[in-house]
């Protein structure tokens, strides 16, 4: 198992991230859509004209760093481009989570400042996490 030289808590989070992300990539992709979070929706909105090809691209982002990241799990990295790949999910995911944050900003003046704070926590984890398996 390559991913125990960052610990089991490393290993955990791997496996985690890239089963979220393959999952969440094929649910845009219409296998699932009651699983596809508000995040994609809120950025979807946020490109409107143009969101039905940025909703495929970041899809397909998607499903190929889940795909990724667990492969290496088990193993050692393959080639550059699955940095290249972990590095544009990161990029991207920052992306959504400043898009969707904006988005839900007006939350912040409501009684559902808790919703806010739940969607900032939630992506601060997945970034954390990528920043944690990231080799």
């Amino acid at each position: 198992m390559a991913g125990q030289r960052k610990g089991l808590g490393g290993f955990i989070t791997q496996l985690a991230l890239s089963v979220y992300f393959a999952i969440t990539g094929l649910c845009m992709l219409g296998l699932g859509k009651t699983v596809s979070g508000e995040e994609i929706a809120a950025v979807a909105e946020f490109f409107k004209q143009m969101s039905h090809v940025f909703y495929i691209i970041v899809a397909v982002v998607l499903v190929a760093g889940g795909i990724i990241l667990f492969v290496r799990a088990f193993w050692h990295r393959f080639s550059i481009i699955d940095t290249l790949v972990q590095l544009v999910i990161l990029v991207l995911w920052i992306a959504v989570t400043v898009v969707t944050l904006v988005n839900s900003s007006g939350e912040l003046r409501s009684a559902q400042i808790m919703h806010w704070l739940l969607l900032l926590a939630k992506n601060a984890l997945i970034i954390g996490g990528l920043f944690t398996v990231w080799r």
